[in-house]
């Protein structure tokens, strides 16, 4: 490791949580990873759509207690290293293999940090797909996102419920990341209603009605 355990916890107990502290730690492990693209039309780099993604996390979410007990610094952490295959999947002409080699790449990390066995199993769980997006985006019918997101849960300790309430979680501050809130391009605005001054973000009302049938 290129980093010890001492300063990763720095960088996640020091108060305010600064993201590109934690990201720019990540990066002496993967020097050649994070400046590269994500294939997306916005072209961020996944430095910056990283960082995007843990402020809208900071903005929303990380001042209230997780799903389950979750704790928010495995969760921070989980954020940083989300995309960390894409990169290699792109490189190899295999966009679809992200998760895979995500998978890989976070299991190989958490277990050289010592994750317990409960952060390990989420993590490698919201990485292994995208089911919500998929669902949103009609590509999947509500009997087939739930069996997923049902078979997803049953790899982690956690019930339906709240494994559900975390992938959502997840799915807003990820996709809420491409949006002019998140202080990007204009993209997925539309599949959101943002609140910052009361530190909230909601479905629009199109999406919310959706979401709910996966209850």
């Amino acid at each position: 490791m290129k980093f010890t355990t001492e300063q990763l916890n720095n960088v996640l107990d020091e108060d305010p949580f600064k993201p590109y502290r934690l990201v720019d730690l990540l990066m002496r492990e993967y020097p050649n990873t994070y400046d590269q693209g994500v294939d997306v039309w916005e072209k961020y780099t996944l430095r910056q759509h990283t960082i995007m993604v843990m402020n809208q996390f900071e903005k929303y979410f990380a001042h209230n207690p997780l799903p389950a007990e979750i704790q928010t610094r495995y969760f921070r952490l989980f954020l940083a290293v989300h995309d960390l295959g894409k990169p290699r999947a792109i490189a190899n002409g295999g966009k679809h293999l992200q998760h895979q080699y995500t998978r890989e790449m976070i299991e190989d990390l958490f277990a050289k940090l010592k994750i317990d066995q409960l952060h390990t199993a989420i993590a490698l769980a919201l990485a292994s797909g995208d089911p919500l997006g998929k669902y949103i985006r009609g590509k999947l019918t509500v009997a087939e996102a739930k069996n997923i997101i049902s078979n997803n849960a049953k790899t982690t300790a956690l019930s339906y419920s709240d494994y559900l309430a975390i992938l959502i979680v997840f799915f807003k501050v990820d996709a809420g990341s491409y949006t002019e809130d998140a202080g990007g391009k204009k993209s997925l605005d539309n599949k959101f209603k943002f609140d910052p001054k009361n530190k909230n973000l909601d479905f629009a009302e199109h999406v919310n009605e959706k979401v709910n049938l996966l209850d």
